[in-house]
């Protein structure tokens, strides 16, 4: 792979082994006007969705979740696409240290249009160099 990076896929027990290979969360938050939802990464592997009125589980992105999973871990979304969405938080494009709590938020942009998008989920051992693909993240917020 060119620029010196490596692209980890699959399962196996060496590095990354815990990590959970089929990581796919959806954020959902529907209503006119702008809204907006979000995904919420914890460093002991696991997800809350912030989109109604209550947070709730999101799936998990080790497996098992264990206190400090985040602590030798970056994680990056990279968008696969996008419509109509602004980013805040652990934004598209820049790794994240997952060894300490981050939201990941979306909202619609312009409050009369509907945010739609996907975006690959990423971490790496070593701050970028060997980069494991983990899943998605997809998204529709707005009205």
């Amino acid at each position: 792979m060119s620029g010196g990076h490596q692209m980890l896929l699959g399962g196996g027990r060496g590095i990354g082994a815990n990590l959970n290979k089929s990581f796919a969360a959806v954020i959902s938050k529907r209503g006119a006007g702008t809204q907006a939802g979000s995904i919420n990464w914890h460093p002991d592997g696991t997800t809350v969705y912030n989109q109604a009125t209550a947070p709730t589980a999101g799936p998990n992105w080790y497996i098992p979740t264990t206190t400090n999973a985040g602590a030798n871990w970056s994680r990056r979304l990279t968008l696969i696409s996008q419509q109509n969405s602004s980013f805040s938080g652990a934004t598209p494009g820049f790794w994240d240290p997952a060894s300490v709590d981050h939201a990941s938020t979306v909202q619609n942009s312009p409050s009369t249009a509907t945010a739609t998008g996907s975006a690959k989920v990423e971490f790496s051992p070593d701050g970028g160099t060997t980069i494991i693909e983990i899943g998605t993240v997809s998204w529709t917020v707005g009205p």
